[in-house]
């Protein structure tokens, strides 16, 4: 549908190009974002929010679970399929109906049961489910087709809209805060579903679903694709996991208003490391896949080297800036209380957020050789360490917060350090050897290639 590149601009020169986007949503809906947790928390109160907040992060860890990995597909099979787009697409979102509804059903049916939702409630998670899902395919796809600028247009709208349409809501229906807030939640996902729709055109390929037939089968396999995306369906699985269950287990063993509490400076910290790496990542991905799946994989690695040296560079100039200031600015924003305790507890989830997001970027050349099953096996660990971790702190220091970030961060700092491991013993491999060679040595050895 698009031109990949722009004729004479080369893949650094790209990523600067669409870093600039991606570093736009930091202020706009990344500001509304980080805004919007202490507006409703006041609003809210610490249990009330600590409510809506556990049931939301339910949402975005079963959205991930369930499509995160056919989005992650998009971005890396773009350039495999590339004459074939409007056929991958259509087998995509054929996958995210069959993947959305199914998993949508089954949060309906959990919330009424074991969550003791009302009926409205229930079916407004149903549908804000479905449509973040596709939401998510749609915001992968404009990526793979380096549509940054949209991506920024697009997530403003959506988050400005859930930002008033929501404080409205919960003025004018007091009673049911939760109700309120997922019906704004179902409208901002719409409004920018409909706006990827119509800039990806998507649509073209969502009315051909049902139209493939045997000989267009033939040609488009799907087998790489389930191959790779598969084991990425459970490592977000794990991986959200860590962001879910520990709330859970906080609000068990001290209650609503501390894990209330304790999430909104969770979700602020680390929305806050995310806003500011993830558009690092997001701008690499697809020119990291293209420059890999084009042979140009000396311009991809160098290009790798410089931003685990600059994530390197702003987490340590965060970890310094937190204790003169930062949670003071923390505290005083979401009404947390000033105690040694919460400030500890923001200091860990600082430090396991900024971990993830590096991480992130160690394991793409494992992403490229499609390895992913060895990802899912290095999450596994790290999920074992959180969830022993966990327990441990839930016995021995159950009515300590700060504790309670302890495992993401120990889960974080795991899946990093075996991401350095399996490199170092893929050594004699080129694609890892030219990783290597560019973190630890100087960059005219990989000219040699």
């Amino acid at each position: 549908m698009y031109n990949l590149c722009h004729k004479g601009m080369d893949i650094a020169q790209r990523f600067k190009r669409d870093l600039g986007y991606y570093l736009l949503v930091i202020i706009v809906p990344g500001g509304l974002n980080a805004a919007l947790i202490p507006v409703l928390k006041r609003l809210l109160g610490a249990a009330d929010f600590g409510k809506f907040s556990i049931k939301y992060s339910l949402l975005l860890f079963l959205v991930s679970a369930g499509v995160g990995w056919i989005s992650q597909g998009v971005v890396r099979f773009r350039f495999v399929y590339g004459n074939q787009e409007k056929l991958l697409v259509s087998k995509i979102f054929r996958l995210c109906l069959i993947a959305s509804f199914s998993i949508a059903t089954v949060l309906y049916l959990g919330s009424r049961l074991f969550h003791d939702c009302s009926r409205a409630l229930s079916f407004m998670m149903f549908t804000a489910f479905v449509l973040c899902a596709f939401q998510n395919v749609l915001i992968s796809l404009a990526q793979a087709n380096f549509l940054a600028r949209f991506i920024l247009i697009s997530e403003s709208v959506r988050t400005a809209t859930f930002f008033v349409l929501g404080v409205l809501l919960l003025r004018l229906w007091p009673n049911f805060p939760q109700e309120a807030l997922f019906f704004a939640l179902n409208i901002s996902y719409l409004i920018s579903l409909i706006l990827l729709m119509i800039r990806t055109k998507a649509g073209f390929a969502i009315a051909g679903i049902m139209k493939t037939g045997p000989a267009e089968n033939a040609e488009f396999k799907m087998g790489g694709f389930f191959g790779y995306g598969l084991p990425l369906a459970f490592w977000f699985v794990l991986s959200y996991g860590m962001t879910y269950f520990d709330k859970i287990v906080l609000a068990k063993s001290i209650g609503y208003e501390a894990q209330g509490n304790y999430q909104s400076l969770f979700d602020l910290i680390s929305k806050g490391v995310v806003y500011v790496l993830l558009p690092v990542t997001n701008a690499l991905f697809p020119l990291f896949t293209k420059a890999f799946e084009s042979g140009d994989k000396t311009g991809a690695f160098r290009l790798l080297k410089k931003l685990l040296f600059m994530e390197l560079a702003l987490v340590l100039l965060g970890a310094i800036s937190y204790w003169p200031f930062g949670f003071k600015v923390l505290s005083w924003l979401l009404k947390v209380p000033p105690s040694p305790s919460y400030a500890t507890a923001g200091f860990l989830a600082f430090l396991g957020a900024a971990l993830w997001q590096m991480a992130m970027l160690l394991h793409k050349p494992l992403e490229m050789q499609k390895r992913t099953i060895t990802m899912l096996k290095m999450n596994l660990v790290s999920f074992a360490i959180f969830g022993g971790t966990l327990v441990v702190v839930w016995i021995l220091n159950s009515r300590n917060v700060q504790w309670y970030a302890l495992p993401y961060l120990l889960g974080g700092i795991t899946y990093a350090l075996l991401c350095l491991v399996t490199i170092g013993r893929d050594k004699k491999n080129s694609l890892f050897g030219a990783l290597l060679r560019l973190v630890f040595h100087k960059e005219r050895s990989l000219k040699k290639q």
